[in-house]
């Protein structure tokens, strides 16, 4: 088990640096382009390690993935990759909750009071001004 927080920690870090990498390439791509280059690389490389689960590589990429990249690059040009990071703390919140209504799993106390953390954690960079 290790091996996979490792893993995962990895995965966080190239996310972060996605956000400062990404900003630096829509100067010169649409948010939509690089949403569906994103998607189509994604796909590529899902389908070439996910063979057996194909279907779900295929949902997962073109329906989900290709639309929030859409929306975050979208969001990126507009606000800067500091404040869009923030927001990565969404998705596991949004995750829990979609697991709670959606395949009945227990809301816990640590759900909430995390869910809680992370919304009064946002609020400072939603009502914050930005400094130039």
């Amino acid at each position: 088990m290790p091996s996979a927080y490792l893993l995962l920690s990895l995965a966080n870090i190239v996310f972060a640096t996605s956000y400062s990498v990404t900003r630096v390439v829509l100067g010169d791509v649409p948010p939509a382009t690089l949403g569906l280059a994103r998607s189509v690389i994604g796909a590529v490389i899902l389908v070439a390690w996910a063979w057996p689960g194909l279907r779900g590589a295929r949902i997962s990429a073109s329906d989900h993935t290709a639309l929030g990249y859409a929306v975050w690059n979208w969001c990126l040009e507009r606000l800067g990759a500091s404040r869009v990071a923030v927001f990565v703390n969404v998705q596991p919140l949004a995750g829990a909750l979609i697991g709670v209504w959606w395949l009945r799993e227990p809301l816990t106390a640590f759900t909430i009071v995390g869910g809680l953390a992370i919304l009064t954690g946002l609020h400072p960079t939603v009502k914050g001004g930005r400094r130039e």
